[in-house]
């Protein structure tokens, strides 16, 4: 809305990453002092009930690294637009596809609130 309000070619489109299988988690337990630890490169894989589990609940639901960032390098290349940032705008994606968002995400007076927040936060005036 506000590039078009500006007369600026161009769109806004926001995505969910996805559950990405990375060693992110080693923050969580560790705290910034985690260090470099690659368990994913570095652990063999998982056995017994842990290696069921992985194969027949974790590898379905979750991305592979190799996968982590599709839906954000398509979105950036514009592949949803086949080029055409003013084609597909305010839209939001999930695997590379318009996904449905609840009613905040359309919700006039919550984006106006957000857009100041973020202003105020950032420092920065954004397009008005």
């Amino acid at each position: 809305q506000r590039f078009n309000n500006q007369g600026l070619k161009g769109s806004a489109v926001s995505l969910h990453p996805g559950g990405v299988q990375t060693d992110l988690a080693r923050y969580i337990i560790g705290g910034v002092d985690a260090g470099d630890v690659r368990l994913s490169e570095t652990a063999p894989p998982p056995s017994g009930i842990g290696g069921f589990l992985k194969g027949a609940v974790l590898d379905k639901v979750v991305l592979p690294i190799d996968q982590g960032a599709n839906t954000q390098v398509f979105l950036a290349a514009g592949a949803d637009s086949n080029g055409d940032l003013t084609k597909q705008t305010a839209l939001y994606f999930d695997v590379m596809k318009p996904a449905k968002t609840n009613s905040a995400a359309s919700d006039p007076v919550l984006a106006s609130k957000l857009w100041d927040v973020s202003e105020k936060l950032t420092g920065v005036t954004f397009l008005r």
